[in-house]
């Protein structure tokens, strides 16, 4: 392998470890956030009786460190969407 080459692939290998890095802090982060939500959503509304997160982060599929908290009112929500985070959703509070 020529110097160039070997050289593009150690520094390829390098930024592909730090941006797995950066993506893993993000996901630490967000998950303090989203216990965070969960106790705001509970205060504002007493009533509430389930909060399930749902997309790339409750799926494990994370592929970068810019991802969404994927938030919805459930009763809102498409019947397509509805019964994925069914399938796929994490519940994080539930009465």
């Amino acid at each position: 392998m020529s110097e160039s080459i070997a050289s593009y692939v150690e520094t390829r290998k390098r930024r592909i470890h730090r941006e797995a890095a950066a993506r893993d802090a993000r996901i630490k982060e967000a998950r303090i956030e989203i216990r965070e939500l969960v106790e705001d959503f509970r205060r504002i509304d007493p009533e509430i009786r389930s909060i399930t997160l749902f997309g790339s982060l409750a799926t494990g599929r994370v592929r970068s460190r810019w991802f969404d908290i994927d938030v919805v009112e459930i009763r809102t929500c498409m019947e397509g969407l509805l019964r994925a985070i069914e399938r796929d959703g994490e519940v994080l509070y539930e009465r």
